[in-house]
């Protein structure tokens, strides 16, 4: 883990805009669709369409005309250069990253992160990705143990399958944490790699939504946790959106001293696009939705039964920046070890003196149901400021002392 994460300056929206180019042939061959070369498959699981990653190897060459674009965004789970949703993307001495809004070499680059990857493919095959992006979805102390895991500013987090862990006994009360994770709404967070950080310094970061706004408070609830932020940045939130919000933890009160947009899916029409996320679908229209904000539109059969709490999309941008669905499948599992991306070229990444961090134990009752019911526009929960009553204080009565007067005739 590199030392400058804990500097916080974070610089720009964590968004990439992919430059403009001509829409790839919208295919109608039964091979693929969009033209893509991705199979729709008609089997899969509970009948939804869901399916398993292909057993004949990690990444599909689905992907074959030059120049072609692609989006990546889900956890890194493994290194050829690095694959992220089971596709191999390579790096080159051109491609950038950023690791929370600041730049870093390609050996911070670790199994467990959740990444945004833009790319192009070079030949059929073979994309290279041109940026990366990772971004930590909370950096704080942990506050408490829980059963099956621990909270970090108000947010419940429990492992992934493979998730990336320290040591059980690190996780105590007071450490300072990193952690890579998916929401799945009302505050618990699939952790994909948890870091545990040298010194608690008072640092946090927290990707969420505004829940409530508070003027009066001095402040917003995110995820709901409530953290000061100054009247000229908060007068510029709006309920509901997504971002980032970084700051310094003062007497055990958070408060914001960064604010960003949360990372967006951004491309011109014809993007191919592969989201692993905490999907659910939002009525019978076929629409899917993430507590993040991440939505796209699926065909009702991939849509009629439950979805695993985690899935990954494949499918296109329209022209109206929405998300089409092709394909929806498993995850794989990340694997840590000791192989370390590898840059195309026959270049290498520089070492790095990080040490991998064990894998999370199997822990029973760990096993978070997403929530139901989400809609397109998701309600924020009701919170009310506590009203506070000064107490009601009746003066004493005081009666004025019996005076004997003597007697001056005795």
């Amino acid at each position: 883990m590199r030392p400058n994460i804990l500097i916080y300056r974070v610089v720009g929206a964590l968004c990439f805009v992919v430059g403009a180019s001509g829409a790839f042939a919208q295919s109608q061959e039964t091979g693929g669709i969009g033209g893509t070369g991705i199979a729709q498959e008609t089997g899969g699981i509970g009948g939804t369409g869901i399916s398993p990653q292909e057993t004949g190897g990690i990444g599909g060459t689905g992907l074959t005309n030059t120049g072609q674009r692609i989006i990546g965004y889900g956890t890194i789970q493994a290194f050829g250069s690095i694959i992220v949703n089971g596709r191999d993307y390579g790096l080159t001495a051109h491609t950038g990253l950023t690791i929370d809004g600041q730049a870093a070499p390609l050996a911070d680059l670790q199994v467990g992160q959740r990444a945004l990857v833009s790319a192009r493919v070079r030949q059929p095959g073979q994309q290279v990705a041109t940026e990366v992006s990772v971004t930590h979805a909370i950096i704080g102390p942990i506050s408490a143990k829980t059963t099956g895991g621990f909270s970090v500013l108000g947010q419940r987090i429990v492992p992934a399958a493979g998730a990336v862990f320290p040591d059980a006994h690190l996780l105590i009360p007071g450490t300072q944490v990193a952690v890579s994770a998916i929401g799945l709404g009302n505050g618990t967070w699939v952790a994909t790699r948890v870091d545990v950080l040298p010194v608690n310094n008072g640092n946090f970061q927290l990707q969420g939504q505004v829940d409530q706004l508070w003027p009066a408070q001095g402040g917003a609830v995110i995820n709901g946790e409530f953290i000061l932020i100054n009247p000229a940045n908060l007068s510029q939130l709006h309920q509901g959106e997504p971002l980032i919000v970084t700051g310094q933890i003062n007497a055990n009160s958070p408060v914001a001293t960064g604010l960003v947009p949360a990372p967006q899916i951004t491309g011109p029409s014809g993007t191919t696009v592969e989201i692993e996320d905490a999907f659910v679908p939002a009525g019978t229209t076929g629409r899917l939705v993430a507590p993040d904000g991440v939505a796209a539109t699926a065909p009702p059969n991939m849509t009629r039964s439950e979805l695993p709490q985690l899935s990954v999309i494949t499918g296109t941008l329209n022209p109206d920046g929405g998300i089409v669905v092709s394909r929806i499948t498993i995850p794989q599992v990340p694997r840590d070890d000791a192989i370390r991306p590898m840059l195309l070229n026959h270049g290498e990444a520089p070492e790095t003196t990080h040490e991998p961090a064990e894998k999370a134990p199997d822990l029973n009752g760990s096993e978070v149901e997403p929530p139901t019911g989400i809609k397109p526009e998701i309600e924020p929960p009701e919170i009310n400021p506590p009203e506070i009553s000064p107490p009601e204080i009746s003066p004493p009565e005081i009666s004025p002392p019996e005076i004997t007067t003597p007697d001056t005739n005795d």
